[in-house]
């Protein structure tokens, strides 16, 4: 995502300057998480409610209950892979002299400042206080992003489970 501002180096009205705040592979990553995740919403829906006709009129543009199912597991397996790659590329930036993704301005985990951050906020918000001030990212936006972490690793593991149910019950019978 992109926006612009004014370009304090240059004095002359009007003048914008682009600021890129999500790299190629990062946008790439996002689109690809977000299509995964529509995909895995609308043929989990569909599959749900497979007995009742709005189940199965959302399930027709993928062939049927057995279409959504499979489709289901399909993103299901493709998402946990982009999940896997965003850890992967999380790592090794981390590794490879991008130390701010772990601390200092950049960095999405969580720090002392942002809870002090939270506390703040919520008193701007009633107008005791000034209006924080936030680096790259804002305690809401890391809150976000971890909420998605957490949220995957919870679905993906009850869907890990049920994608083959047999298979399950012969090593977790009960």
């Amino acid at each position: 995502m992109s926006f612009t501002k004014s370009d304090p180096g240059h004095n002359r009205p009007g003048k914008r300057v682009l600021i890129e705040r999500f790299t190629r592979s990062e946008r790439w990553m996002h689109t690809v998480l977000v299509i995964s995740f529509m995909a895995l919403s609308g043929t989990g829906v569909a599959w749900m409610y497979i007995e009742t006709g709005l189940g199965e009129t959302l399930a027709w543009p993928f062939g049927g209950g057995d279409g959504a199912v499979w489709l289901h597991r399909l993103f299901g397996l493709f998402l946990m892979t982009v999940f896997t790659a965003h850890v992967v590329y999380l790592v090794r930036s981390a590794l490879v002299g991008k130390r701010a993704y772990l601390s200092g301005p950049d960095s999405l985990v969580w720090t002392w400042s942002d809870f002090k951050a939270v506390h703040q906020h919520m008193a701007w918000l009633f107008g005791r206080r000034e209006h924080p001030v936030f680096d790259r990212w804002s305690w809401w936006q890391k809150f976000d992003y971890w909420a998605v972490w957490w949220g995957l690793l919870i679905v993906g593991t009850t869907g890990l489970v049920m994608f083959d149910s047999v298979l399950t019950t012969s090593v977790l019978p009960g």
